[in-house]
């Protein structure tokens, strides 16, 4: 059950419902102007109980000077991050990430090989906890080690340097994503991936009240490819440009039309002329054709148009 929205001092709930709504409306004008989350009216129990955390003091007076601080306001990052979803695991969509493997990533690859370029660069461009990015990590390096076995690109592999860069509105995930630590248990990090994937980890066993399990971390190489940072993708401009491939996956499908379409236009910028960009199944994809529609095996990616 959602917690009453501004508690009294005796617990009791404040029961003014035009009042309550009209705050939750100019509080959820708020998110969507800086973050891009557009927050709908049937999500107005859960922007509640979140303020019911956060607020102290005259909620009309709160409102008032979040409105006024916005990304300044000291409550700001708390709330964003009580209204994000981080639901991610590795390797997940693996039907898109098995096409990406085999059939996009190793012509991307050998273009760059034969181009003689010295690195390689992907972006995880909402990696919540760090499983995406840490994903593509390694199947490009995967893929990478098996070219160094052809002749042609012996040389060439060796001076290759995979970069992938993750970036997420939320400091919290980032710290997490980072630390690069999961757990093996139950519905976690783990679900289904296919048994290529653990080898580029370490394990080591643990036990908790009585309970043992597995904690995974990348290995120091795959770590070492992944670097991590902030990033608001509203903004703008990208974090870098020249990306040879972005996934931008499951989270368009938080925004409204025309903050998405600033979304495109900025991910036009960071894509290289002959990168590649996926999104999620979920995502909403009005006002994609800014870019090229590529479909093949059931799947689609997308490259610039110019």
């Amino acid at each position: 059950m959602t917690r009453a929205l501004y508690p009294s001092s005796q617990g009791a709930a404040l029961s003014a419902e035009p009042y309550r709504i009209d705050i939750l409306s100019r509080v959820a004008a708020v998110v969507e102007r800086t973050t891009g989350i557009f927050i709908a009216d049937r999500s107005y129990g859960k922007l509640g109980a979140a303020l019911s955390k956060i607020v102290t003091g005259s909620p009309q007076q709160w409102v008032l000077e979040y409105e006024q601080q916005t990304e300044r306001h000291p409550a700001h990052a708390s709330l964003i991050e009580q209204l994000t979803v981080h639901e991610t695991y590795f390797y997940r969509d693996e039907r898109q990430l098995e096409f990406f493997r085999t059939k996009l990533l190793p012509d991307l690859l050998r273009k760059k090989l034969t181009e003689g370029a010295s690195t390689f660069r992907l972006w995880s461009a909402a990696c919540s906890t760090g499983e995406e990015a840490y994903t593509l990590a390694i199947i490009a390096s995967e893929a990478l080690t098996q070219l160094s076995r052809e002749p042609a690109f012996i040389m060439s592999a060796a001076r290759l340097k995979i970069e992938v860069l993750a970036t997420d509105l939320s400091r919290a995930v980032l710290a997490k994503a980072q630390e690069g630590v999961y757990r093996s248990e139950g519905m976690g990090s783990f679900r289904g991936v296919p048994k290529f994937l653990l080898d580029y980890f370490s394990i080591t066993a643990r036990s908790q009240n009585g309970r043992s399990f597995e904690e995974l971390t990348p290995l120091a190489a795959i770590k070492r490819m992944v670097s991590f940072r902030q990033f608001n993708l509203t903004s703008p401009m990208p974090p870098q440009r020249g990306f040879d491939v972005v996934f931008c996956r499951n989270v368009l499908i938080y925004m409204q039309d025309d903050v998405r379409l600033r979304v495109f236009q900025m991910l036009e910028r960071a894509l290289d002329a002959d990168g590649y960009l996926l999104f999620g199944p979920t995502d909403s994809l009005k006002g994609a054709e800014l870019f090229h529609l590529h479909q093949n095996d059931g799947q689609s990616y997308y490259t610039r148009k110019a």
